[in-house]
């Protein structure tokens, strides 16, 4: 018989990390995208760095040497990383869904440049990386039209606000 989750498995490192962003706060996060996307409860990994690690991953994962928000790595795509720290690739646990790692330095620097919250921003990039994880993408206008009113309805979803409220970022 095979396992089966009630809800999601969230973990995050480090456990040093500001107080409004607990494991509880991200787990909130993350099964209202997944009730807005319709997906079933999976294990997600999330990683908080700061810019200089965000930019070597970048670097090494996409050939962009520069710091970025949120990086989404698939159960498939899990970097070797993600491995030696205990995670397992989805050949090993079919119910682990991947990774995302979130820079906090520029999601505050994001807030400020939109006008929001720190933590609309924050939710608004896990919500961004979780849909990513279920293989959401945005680069074209037919998939954006598809990933980014959803990721805004499970912001709107979580903060319980009007959409017209919460600045769009594509």
């Amino acid at each position: 018989m095979s396992e089966r989750l009630t809800q999601h498995e969230v973990t995050v490192e480090p456990s040093a990390r500001p107080k409004k962003f607990s494991s509880k706060w991200f787990l909130n996060v993350v099964e209202t995208a997944a009730r807005c996307a319709r997906k079933p409860p999976r294990r997600v990994h999330i990683i908080l760095v700061g810019d200089k690690e965000m930019c070597r991953l970048n670097t090494l994962y996409r050939n962009k040497r520069k710091t970025t928000d949120v990086l989404s790595f698939p159960a498939l795509d899990v970097p070797p990383r993600a491995r030696t720290l205990g995670h397992t690739s989805a050949h090993d646990d079919l119910l682990y869904l991947g990774e995302m790692v979130l820079c906090l330095p520029q999601l505050r620097r994001q807030a400020r440049e939109y006008g929001v919250a720190f933590q609309t921003e924050a939710a608004r990039m896990t919500i961004h990386g979780f849909l990513h994880l279920w293989g959401y993408d945005h680069i074209k206008p037919k998939d954006a039209r598809i990933m980014m009113p959803l990721q805004e309805k499970a912001l709107e979803q979580y903060f319980c606000v009007p959409r017209k409220m919460i600045v769009l970022t594509i």
